[in-house]
């Protein structure tokens, strides 16, 4: 009886909640198809937001970002930036109906609501506050599966692609081929400075290789309300599905897989469980919508398939996909108001001849919708077809979705293939982003125009293609300022002016007062408005100053509304247009410091105008170092750059020079054309008591000055070096350091090298000054580039270890190497030999010498046993005929490696069975013969 009473109870309550108007139109229909007391997920919408809301206002930091006002800006007034539906929900009216509900789950700003779980009795308790005004039930849609493909789970071999990019797509070319992403991606855009948010079923294998170089800046799970957007740890959901469509959109692993916008930055929302097929909720969807947004997010991937509601849930229909019904729709909508382009799959519905099989919030008219095509550009089948119910063309855009390359949910370096408009969908956002990553001012509006305007179906867009297969490149450039210029050929006018014209052209205009023209001669220092004139073409004068010199220039313009602004060349002001004007003379630098000089006589030498990449002061020798920013002819000096280059500097080319040298160390310069040092001639003659010392990330002794380099030299006395293209000189042309055998070569990571040597040579042998800090240089402690002592030291700068010292095969010494500080062995050097520093103390390494005969000797190979590659070493006290052969086990001749004169060293020889025909395994014997010596040891060999 107890239990009759109680249903009737219910009875009555259902029957007085679902005449009351405060109850949403489908949480009557669910009320009335379950008569029971299950819990139900609800939407609580209130009447206000309560008072004091003007700080809000004042201060709209307060409620979302400022990279959110920034994007906001181009869709919104200044003054208006936020509006009442980004307001927060009040606070006060959560905790008064907190005791009310089993759980509270997320409030939604723009809907001035909050989701909750709730007893249906609950329900009758909540409409009774004043400021409730509707409670409705949260949709929980069936997902749609995914149509299946086949694919291989584990690593592939590259696939080698040739593009203008230097990326190998590998089997991720096709899909991003068909969308012309490769030709977007050769012009240096990846989609930089765009924040993408997806949203999906989590991301369970963020560690994939393909994700390594992501920025991923936040990250939420929408249904376990935590930060960790993967599977496990005690939540609910799976995330394989969020793993493919994230790499289909900016996963990159060279050769296996690379997404359109693998450069952009990334949040990632969780807003579906898949448990147990567990629907999903669109309270996370909303939710995560609108804290994406406070972050400042540019473009939402959605891989949302759904449609009808979750039995028992009353559903939406075909009827529903008006734009306007679907509250989802309606969120993303709201998003593209605030500046967000939202992009959302089609949907898997396939095809039907009556009426669309679209899902929301693809009926959105903001959102763009995203279809499906096969490799070939067909239709896939299962791609849902439009129009929406007020006849608007759906789908927007069409993408490669059936056999697309994806991250391996499985493994951290595995690949498969994967199908649906799921991946349409990131390969279109991607698109989305390129565009803006180029013109950050678009609106969503017009990245929607440039994406569907320049697809392949855009003159008669329909309800199977909308405006057709995507082209990314075309898209990209859809609102782009084009502009059409030649620079000036007069190269013998000194005097100038020099006109600049240009024709500038773009969809949105042009404003004329934008168009500027920014020049210097060398460098960028002036600026003037450019004039208009017809025909789209703006023009001005540069004024000539009598000399030779280098004028390097960009153009500016904006559109007439001020949305885009681009410089002519577009990565201006790194990037300069150029014409020259008089003689010139042309230099080479390399990566890091060089030791140069000017090959030209000119009055207007600036540093930042010669060399306006370089990194560094210029720093010239006067008995010490002293930084200049005007450069001087005929002396060298020190400078620094981040990458080799060429560079051409105005001025009369050098044919001759006489330069002033102080007794000591002197930094000289170099003539246009390279000369041998003993073409030198010195005033008096007989100064110059040093070889020439050139620098290429060491120390060497020149047997040339080479144009536009920098030389050390000393003299005995002041006077004068003359350098002249036609000149005789009475220095002693040989070499000072002949042919050394006992030779140390230093080489760090940076490959720069420095040899020194370990016995008297017939000159001092002393170094020029060490470079400035930071530079590398290896010498011994007393400044010299040779020592015979026993024990001595060596000075070392600027080494990126580690660093690697060898000694010459021909040498007579053994030489162990100490790390004084320490007072511990590094290590001992055979001739021949080599040893890697990884870290040493200090920046003294100690040496000790033995000088001692070496005889005949074959090593055992290794490794041993071998396959199918080992190594040799012997070593011969002297000149001699070297024969080095290989026998079987009956003494039959397999191979000669060596037949041929030797000097005297340490040799090593590298054996590949593999290239020796019908070799089996087992025991081979190597047998080393000259005039005096004979030896023979086995190895085995293992095929």
């Amino acid at each position: 009886m107890r239990k009759i009473f109680l249903y009737l109870l219910l009875f009555l309550t259902v029957s007085d909640l679902v005449g009351s108007e405060k109850i949403g139109k489908y949480l009557k229909n669910y009320l009335e198809l379950n008569n029971n007391s299950e819990p139900v997920k609800v939407w609580i919408y209130f009447t206000d937001k309560g008072d004091n809301l003007e700080r809000f206002y004042l201060n709209p930091e307060l409620v979302v970002s400022k990279i959110s006002l920034e994007r906001r800006r181009k869709v919104l007034p200044e003054n208006n930036l936020i509006d009442y539906q980004d307001l927060p929900v009040n606070s006060n009216y959560i905790n008064q109906i907190k005791d009310y509900v089993l759980e509270i789950k997320h409030p939604s700003r723009w809907f001035n609501s909050i989701s909750a779980i709730v007893n249906p009795n609950q329900i009758y308790e909540l409409i009774n506050f004043p400021f409730i005004k509707e409670i409705e039930l949260v949709e929980r849609f069936r997902k749609a599966p995914e149509p299946q493909t086949e694919g291989d789970e584990f690593p592939q071999p590259p696939i080698e692609v040739e593009n203008l990019t230097g990326f190998n797509y590998g089997s991720s070319l096709t899909q991003n081929q068909q969308i012309n992403v490769v030709a977007v991606h050769n012009t240096g855009n990846y989609g930089q400075g765009v924040r993408i948010c997806l949203m999906d079923a989590g991301f369970n294998r963020l560690s994939h290789e393909a994700f390594q170089t992501m920025n991923i800046i936040a990250t939420w799970d929408f249904v376990n309300n935590r930060p960790y957007v993967g599977d496990g740890q005690g939540g609910m959901g799976e995330g394989s599905h969020g793993t493919q469509t994230l790499s289909t959109i900016g996963g990159f692993k060279d050769g296996q897989l690379i997404g359109p916008a693998f450069g952009a930055t990334y949040i990632l929302a969780k807003t579906e469980n898949t448990e147990s097929e567990t629907p999903i909720e669109m309270d996370n969807w909303i939710r995560a919508l609108e804290w994406a947004d406070s972050i400042g997010v540019d473009v939402t991937s959605t891989s949302l398939g759904y449609l009808e509601f979750d039995p028992p849930y009353p559903s939406y229909s075909w009827m529903d996909m008006n734009g306007n019904t679907v509250p989802i729709t309606i969120a993303a909508d709201l998003a593209v108001k605030r500046g967000i382009v939202v992009v959302n799959s089609a949907g898997n519905e396939g095809y039907n001849s009556t009426r669309n099989t679209l899902v929301a919030p693809a009926d959105g008219d903001s959102v763009i919708a995203v279809g499906a095509v096969t490799s070939s550009g067909s239709r896939a089948s299962f791609s849902s077809v439009g129009n929406t119910v007020d006849g608007r063309v759906k789908p927007d855009v069409m993408a490669m979705g059936s056999g697309v390359r994806v991250a391996s949910p499985y493994s951290d370096n595995g690949y498969t293939s994967a199908s649906g408009t799921s991946f349409s969908c990131p390969l279109a956002a991607g698109v989305a982003a390129l565009i803006l990553s180029e013109n950050p001012s678009l609106t969503p509006m017009q990245v929607r125009d440039a994406m569907r305007n320049t697809a392949n179906n855009a003159s008669s867009p329909n309800r199977e293609y909308g405006w057709g297969i995507l082209n990314a490149f075309n898209a990209v450039n859809y609102f782009n300022i084009n502009f059409s210029h030649t620079p000036p050929n007069d190269s013998t006018n000194l005097n100038g002016p020099y006109r600049i014209a240009v024709k500038i052209t773009s969809r949105l205009g042009i404003d004329p007062a934008s168009v500027k023209l920014y020049w210097g001669r060398g460098v960028i220092a002036d600026s003037i408005l450019m004039n208009e004139a017809p025909g789209d073409t703006f023009y001005a004068f540069i004024p000539g100053n009598g000399q030779s010199a280098v004028y390097k220039y960009y153009i500016q313009a904006k559109t007439a509304d001020g949305q885009v602004i681009k410089n002519y060349p577009k990565r201006a002001p790194q990037e300069l247009l150029e014409f020259r004007v008089g003689s010139f003379a042309s230099v080479n630098v390399s990566s890091g410091w060089n030791l140069m000089s000017i090959p030209v006589q000119n009055q207007n030498l600036l540093l930042n105008g010669v060399f306006p990449d370089a990194i560094s002061n210029a720093y010239f020798y006067d008995g010490r170092y002293i930084s200049k920013d005007t450069l001087i002819s005929g002396y060298g000096f020190w400078l620094k750059f981040n990458s080799s280059k060429n560079y051409t500097i105005s001025g009369t080319p050098l044919t001759g020079i006489s330069i002033p040298v102080k007794a000591g160390w002197n930094l000289i310069g170099s003539l246009n054309s390279n000369i041998p040092v003993y073409s030198v001639i010195s005033n008096p003659s007989g100064i110059i008591s040093t070889p020439f010392y050139g620098y290429n990330g060491g120390y060497f002794n020149s047997p040339q000055i080479e144009k536009g380099k920098g030389y050390w030299v000393k003299v005995s006395q002041n006077g004068y070096l003359i350098l002249n293209l036609n000149s005789k000189s009475s220095l002693n042309s040989s070499n000072f350091f002949n042919d050394v055998p006992d030779k140390l070569v230093f080489k760090d990571n940076s490959n720069n090298q420095t040899e020194l040597y370990l016995r008297n040579l017939d000159f001092e042998g002393e170094l020029p000054p060490v470079p400035p800090s930071a530079i590398f240089d290896v010498r011994f402690s007393n400044s010299r580039v040779y020592s015979e002592n026993g024990e001595d030291f060596i000075q070392l700068q600027g080494i990126n270890y580690p660093l690697t010292v060898s000694l010459s095969p021909k040498s007579e010494l053994k030489v162990e190497l100490i790390d004084p500080v320490l007072n511990q062995v590094i290590g001992r050097l055979m001739p021949g030999g080599s040893i890697t520093i990884n870290e040493l103390t200090g920046n003294i390494l100690k040496i000790k010498t033995v000088r001692e005969q070496i005889s005949y000797k074959l090593y055992q190979n290794y490794p041993n046993p071998f396959n199918p590659v080992t190594n040799i070493k012997f070593q011969i006290p002297k000149q001699t005929r070297v024969t080095l052969k290989l026998f079987n086990l009956i003494g039959e001749e397999i191979a000669t490696l060596i037949d041929e004169q030797k000097e005297e060293g340490l040799y090593e020889v590298k054996v590949d069975m593999s290239k020796i025909s019908a070799l089996s395994s087992g025991i081979i014997f190597y047998q080393l013969k000259t005039n005096d010596y004979i030896s023979t040891k086995k190895m085995i060999y293992l095929k």
